[in-house]
């Protein structure tokens, strides 16, 4: 996995980006998506534009966090189970079920139903296998919840829009969006019965709601074998003035956690 690219100028990016409106939805194009050449629906690209590059031989390419994706597959490179929570369009779970193939049990959970859906069909697209989509939200109590799932962006400002689809805080922003009823699970009750093989890593971006991803899951937390990558937000219960940082230490300290922060992610590792 060799990453020589550089950005695309502003007129190679201004035509690709009429490529995409031109587009009809349902269509795929072939890219590199973090250092893995797939064939890829433009709905999906179209949330990610403003990452695009073109690589060494003219391929385009998109890399989306793609160091915390080398952690997590420097973790899993002799085996193990991936837990992407807040899975998205398939940015981690696409890669690490290409390269780890057969290695690495691969479960992602997305309760946004377009995201989910360009997941699903980019699996299929690429014949990519053995990948368990829940179509679920993740916290610290099982039930429902309110779910608020942004639209894409018309005009073009913010492509990554939908990303912060999730459940419903009093601080969201009220950008078009639909709201739904989803079903919430916790990891202990919905991964620890399947996870078939150690160590684990845990990909968690859920817009805030970290804090309550982790208290669901004190068993697997348990297990001592661990690993996760953590995108930090503001605290969507708080005063809009701090991250959830704090609140995710305090709980994984009590496990004997250690962490390595990068950018706005935190990687954390159980004790050795």
């Amino acid at each position: 996995m060799q990453n020589s690219a550089h950005q695309v100028g502003p007129t190679s990016r201004e035509c690709f980006e009429a490529f995409l409106r031109a587009s009809d939805d349902g269509n795929f194009v072939h890219i590199v998506l973090n250092e893995t050449l797939l064939w890829v629906p433009v709905d999906t690209i179209r949330t990610m534009v403003h990452c695009l590059s073109l690589a060494s031989r003219g391929q385009l390419s998109i890399d989306v966090e793609s160091a915390h994706l080398k952690w997590m597959m420097y973790k899993l490179r002799d085996g193990g189970a991936f837990l992407d929570v807040g899975a998205a369009t398939g940015a981690t779970t696409l890669p690490i079920a290409v390269h780890l193939r057969n290695l690495v049990q691969v479960v992602s959970y997305e309760p946004a139903r377009l995201a989910r859906k360009l997941l699903v069909a980019t699996l299929e697209r690429n014949a990519i296998m053995g990948v368990t989509v829940r179509p679920v939200a993740v916290s610290m109590t099982a039930g429902q919840a309110e779910f608020r799932e942004y639209l894409p962006d018309s005009t073009g400002q913010t492509p990554f829009l939908p990303e912060a689809s999730s459940i419903v805080s009093a601080s969201m922003s009220d950008a078009p969006h639909t709201t739904l009823t989803v079903p919430v699970v916790t990891l202990d009750q919905d991964a620890l019965p399947i996870i078939q093989k150690k160590p684990v890593v845990c990909k968690i971006d859920v817009e805030g709601f970290e804090a309550r991803v982790l208290r669901g899951a004190s068993a697997i937390l348990s297990l001592g074998c661990v690993y996760l990558s953590i995108d930090l937000h503001v605290d969507p219960f708080g005063d809009g003035t701090r991250t959830t940082e704090r609140e995710v230490r305090s709980i994984l300290e009590k496990y004997g956690y250690t962490f390595e922060v990068m950018g706005h992610v935190l990687l954390c590792s159980p004790p050795a």
